[in-house]
C-alpha cells in the first residue's frame, strides 16, 4: 500500500501545478484572457469520453502496472511538451488541453484498477486516508515551493524539477506490489450492464455533483479569487498550502476515528458546515470571510472527498460491476468529466457575461451548493441494500 501511496503523491504534484498554477501560467501569456483559459478546461473535461475509453482499451490483466508506468511518464512528458513551448504554448492551448486530457487519463486508469484490489470500507478508508495524508504533506511543500520557484526563478525552472520527479516516480513504479488484476477487454456492448446497475446508478450522481463540487469550475474560480486578490503566484502557494495542511488534520482524523456507521452523519455534518460558510460569501465582499469560506470547506470537503471515493472503489461484493468493472469506470470517468465540463460552463458564462470578482464569489457559491445534493444522493446510498 505505501509504495502505490508514494508513486501516486508524486503525481499529485503534477495534478496540483495543473489545477493551481497552470491557469494563471496560461492567464499571463493570453494577456489575461479568462475566458481562454476556461475553455482550455472545459476543453480538456468535455473530451475525457474518447481519451477514457483508449486508455481502458489499453488494459488487460496482464499490462495494468506497465500501463501504469506509462501513464507516469506521459505526464511527464505532457510537462516536457508545455517547457519546450514555452509562450508560444497560447498558439496551440487548445491541442494542449487534449493533450493533457489524453494523459492524465492514461494514468488515472490503470491506478483505479489498482485501487479495486482493495475489498471493504475500512481498507478503502484507509488506503484514500493515507493518500489524502501523504499527498496534503506533499501539497503544504510543493505549493509553497512552486510558488517560490516561479516568483523567484521562472516557470521552466519550475517544470524541470517537476519533471525529474515525475521520472523519479516511474522509476519507483518498478517496485510496487504484485496485484491481481481479473478483468476483461472494455466492450461498447457491456456499458449497458454497468449503466443499468442500480448500485452504479447512485455512484453517478454522486460523482457527477462531486465533478460540479470541487474538481473542476470550482477550482477554477478559487484559484481566480486568491490570483486576483493577492497577485503573485507565492502567495496562492501559501494560501494553499495553508489549505493543504487543514487537509492534513481531517484525513488524520477520518483515518483514526470515523468508523463505517458513521459515515452518513459525518458526510451530512461536513455538507451543513459548507453550506453554512457559503451563504456569506454571496453577500459581502470580504476576503476574511473568503478565506474562512475555504477553511471550512477544505476540511469538510476531504470528509466528503474520501466517503465518495470509497463508495466508488468498494464494489467487489456487486458481481455485475466486479464482472464490468472496465466500463463502470468509464462510465464513471466520463460522468465525472461532464460534472467538471458543466461546472467551467457556468464559470464562462459569468467571465463573458460580466468579469468581476463579485461574479467569481457567486460562482464559487453557486457550485459550492453542489455539496448539499451530492449528501442527499449519499444519505439514500448509504441506506439501500443493493444486494437484494
Amino acid at each position: 500500500m505505501e509504495k502505490i501511496v508514494f508513486t501516486h503523491s508524486i503525481n499529485s504534484i503534477v495534478s496540483k501545478f495543473t489545477s493551481l498554477f497552470l491557469a494563471i501560467y496560461f492567464l499571463k501569456i493570453t494577456d489575461g484572457n479568462f475566458a481562454s483559459v476556461v475553455l482550455y478546461y472545459t476543453l480538456k473535461y468535455s473530451v475525457i469520453g474518447i481519451f477514457s475509453f483508449l486508455s481502458l482499451k489499453l488494459l488487460n490483466k496482464k499490462n495494468v502496472l506497465n500501463v501504469y508506468r506509462l501513464g507516469l511518464f506521459s505526464n511527464g512528458l505532457c510537462l516536457f511538451v508545455l517547457l519546450c513551448l514555452g509562450h508560444n504554448i497560447r498558439d496551440y492551448i487548445y491541442l494542449y488541453a487534449l493533450l493533457d486530457s489524453a494523459t492524465n487519463l492514461l494514468y488515472w486508469s490503470p491506478y483505479k484498477m489498482i485501487l479495486y484490489n482493495f475489498k471493504n470500507d475500512t481498507q478503502f478508508k484507509k488506503i484514500f486516508s493515507y493518500n489524502s495524508i501523504v499527498t496534503s504533506i506533499i501539497s503544504i511543500a510543493s505549493t509553497i515551493g512552486m510558488g517560490y520557484i516561479i516568483v523567484n526563478a521562472s516557470y521552466s525552472i519550475l517544470l524541470v524539477i517537476i519533471i525529474l520527479l515525475v521520472l523519479l516516480a516511474v522509476l519507483s513504479s518498478f517496485h510496487l506490489d504484485k496485484y491481481e488484476f481479473n478483468l476483461s477487454p472494455i466492450k461498447l456492448s457491456n456499458i449497458k450492464y454497468a449503466l443499468k446497475d442500480k448500485q452504479a446508478k447512485e455512484i453517478y450522481k454522486i460523482v457527477f455533483l462531486e465533478g460540479m463540487g470541487f474538481r473542476g469550475g470550482l477550482d477554477t474560480t478559487i484559484t481566480f479569487i486568491i490570483f486576483l486578490t493577492l497577485g503573485s503566484e507565492s502567495s496562492l502557494g501559501n494560501l494553499n498550502a495553508i489549505f493543504a495542511f487543514l487537509g492534513l488534520i481531517t484525513s488524520l482524523f477520518v483515518k483514526k476515528y470515523l468508523k463505517e456507521k458513521e459515515n452518513k452523519n459525518a458526510f451530512f455534518v461536513s455538507a451543513i458546515a459548507i453550506f453554512i460558510v457559503t451563504i456569506p460569501i454571496i453577500f459581502t465582499n470580504s476576503f476574511a470571510m473568503f478565506i474562512i469560506y475555504n477553511i471550512v470547506f477544505n476540511m469538510a470537503y476531504k470528509i466528503t472527498q474520501i466517503l465518495v471515493d470509497t463508495a466508488v472503489f468498494n464494489i467487489s461484493s456487486n458481481k455485475t460491476l466486479a464482472t464490468y468493472r472496465l466500463e463502470y469506470t468509464y462510465l464513471s470517468e466520463v460522468i465525472h468529466g461532464l460534472g467538471k465540463a458543466v461546472s467551467e460552463l457556468i464559470l464562462l458564462v459569468s467571465v463573458l457575461y460580466a468579469f468581476n470578482l463579485n461574479n467569481l464569489r457567486i460562482v464559487a457559491a453557486i457550485l459550492s451548493f453542489s455539496i448539499l445534493l451530492q449528501m442527499i444522493i449519499y444519505n439514500k446510498y448509504c441506506q439501500k441494500d443493493f444486494d437484494k
